[in-house]
């Protein structure tokens, strides 16, 4: 996942402490704050908690803002939605909203389906 991020790897930051925020504000070292809904979606997930709180500090890390929409961890940049992380029944994946601009030359990204213009997703390993 990582190498597929371009330089930096993680977008340049890093959660200061921890990355579950329960009993504090917990700020990205860009200052994205750590939404607690996000804590509680986590704790409640019986699928995918280790893959989600993995990603968490590399969102955070582009300076996106995150928040919980149609019941999953939603990442945006200015209020427009950019990725919301998936939980599939077999996988967790990326799923970005306007993947299909996104350069892919490793062909990472995947279709959503038939219906689906713009989406693309990238299954977690």
């Amino acid at each position: 996942m990582r190498e597929h991020l371009g330089a930096g790897g993680d977008c340049g930051g890093m959660l200061d402490a921890g990355v579950t925020g329960l009993n504090r504000p917990v700020r990205a070292r860009n200052g994205a704050a750590v939404n607690p809904e996000v804590d509680a979606h986590i704790r409640e997930s019986n699928q995918w908690p280790e893959e989600i709180t993995r990603l968490r500090p590399i969102l955070l890390g582009c300076e996106l803002a995150e928040d919980i929409r149609w019941g999953k961890p939603c990442y945006s940049h200015n209020g427009s939605n950019i990725v919301i992380i998936q939980e599939m029944k077999g996988f967790p994946a990326l799923m970005f909203f306007k993947g299909a601009l996104l350069k892919d030359p490793e062909g990472v990204l995947e279709e959503q389906g038939p219906n689906s213009r713009s989406a693309r997703r990238v299954i977690v390993p």
